[in-house]
């Protein structure tokens, strides 16, 4: 706000001091008295700024202040994109987990069904085979779930914390319902935080510098 407030500000007074002829060398040297052509000068100055233009410089700090918010604004939200993305994919990693660990104890039962046919005489030799081939591709599919959670719970971690990623996930939000009508979106799709910036830049580009003049 400062800055905004000096912006409208006309620029204080300059003194300006100066000596002239003054020598350097022989019995009068660096003597201010000494010779007759040696003068002091002193002075001021003062730069009037047109009205036009400190109102400009306003117009160009305020909208400078409100592009920052907006950039502030734009920050904060991917931010929370970035951890609601994040903890989805570390929810869905989990979730296809806990799947995948529910169908590695139906191909236990699987194999234990198959090898107690082929002892009765009424199995085929090769089904015990598949179906231990079919629980090793499970028990591959659930170390690489395995590996995508954790990978994702330390990606939360870079936002939250080691602590807080570590906590049991609670139930996602529908992904089915919008919290607002679509029509309300449109209402305030100017406020839309990727399209917030764009106002402060046009009204920087309005604040087009006036000629000042200066006297002294």
């Amino acid at each position: 706000e400062s800055l905004i407030t000096s912006a409208g500000q006309r620029p204080d007074p300059q003194l300006a001091i100066g000596i002239e002829n003054l020598p350097i060398d022989g019995p009068d040297a660096f003597d201010l008295g000494g010779d007759f052509m040696t003068m002091r000068k002193i002075g001021f100055s003062q730069q009037f700024t047109r009205t036009a233009k400190l109102e400009a410089r306003t117009a160009k700090a305020l909208a400078e202040r409100d592009r920052e918010l907006a950039k502030l604004v734009g920050a904060r939200t991917d931010l929370r994109r970035g951890v609601a993305l994040t903890w989805l994919t570390r929810y869905f990693a989990e979730q296809t987990l806990r799947v995948l660990r529910e169908l590695d104890r139906e191909t236990v039962l699987l194999a234990e069904a198959a090898r107690a046919a082929l002892a009765g005489g009424k199995g085929n030799p090769a089904d015990p085979i598949v179906a231990r081939t079919v629980r090793a591709q499970v028990q591959d599919r659930i170390d690489m779930a395995a590996r995508d959670a954790q990978l994702a719970q330390v990606a939360l971690a870079r936002f939250l914390g080691t602590s807080d990623a570590a906590r049991a996930l609670d139930k996602p939000p529908s992904f089915y319902v919008l919290p607002h009508a679509p029509k309300e979106y449109l209402k305030v799709l100017e406020h839309h935080p990727q399209l917030l910036v764009y106002q402060p830049l046009e009204a920087m580009a309005r604040a087009i510098p006036t000629v000042s003049y200066r006297v002294g």
